[in-house]
This record gives C-alpha cells, sequence and structure tokens, in this order.
C-alpha cells in the first residue's frame, strides 16, 4: 500500500538525483557520451514518480468508494 509520505520521500529523492545530473552535464564533469544514458535514468525516474501518483490517486478513490459502499450497506450515514 502507498502512503503520500514515501511517494513524496521518492519526488525530493528523484529531484536531488535529477540536479545532481544537472551539475554534472553543466560543468562538463561527465563525457558527452553518458548524456543519452543520464537522459534515459531522469526519465524513467520521471515516469516512475508520474505512476506512483497515479497509483496513490486511484488507491485514495478506491478507499473513498469503500467508505460510501459500507455507509450505505450498515445504513450509518457515510463521515463527511
Amino acid at each position: 500500500m502507498l502512503t503520500p509520505r514515501w511517494v513524496n520521500v521518492y519526488g525530493y529523492v528523484f529531484l536531488v538525483i535529477v540536479v545532481a545530473m544537472l551539475v554534472l552535464v553543466w560543468f562538463k564533469l561527465v563525457p558527452q557520451s553518458m548524456y543519452v544514458p543520464l537522459f534515459l535514468v531522469a526519465l524513467t525516474l520521471y515516469l516512475i514518480r508520474i505512476t506512483l501518483r497515479l497509483m496513490l490517486e486511484r488507491q485514495r478513490r478506491l478507499q473513498e468508494r469503500e467508505k460510501e459502499t459500507a455507509g450505505k450497506t450498515t445504513g450509518v450515514p457515510k463521515e463527511k
């Protein structure tokens, strides 16, 4: 089960890694032949970040539906 805190931590770690890669490229500390692999790593990490956000949102919606369904079946009004 994903938690918002875990997804946020991943997001901040992602940003730190990307900034480190940008510094390496900006100051030419890596050869030009490494630019494409670094870009692919950054792109992969970004796509993982988007996927985690989408999964977290889907999980939240499912939990809300479960609360609504539970409230309807037990006769207890749903919480707001």
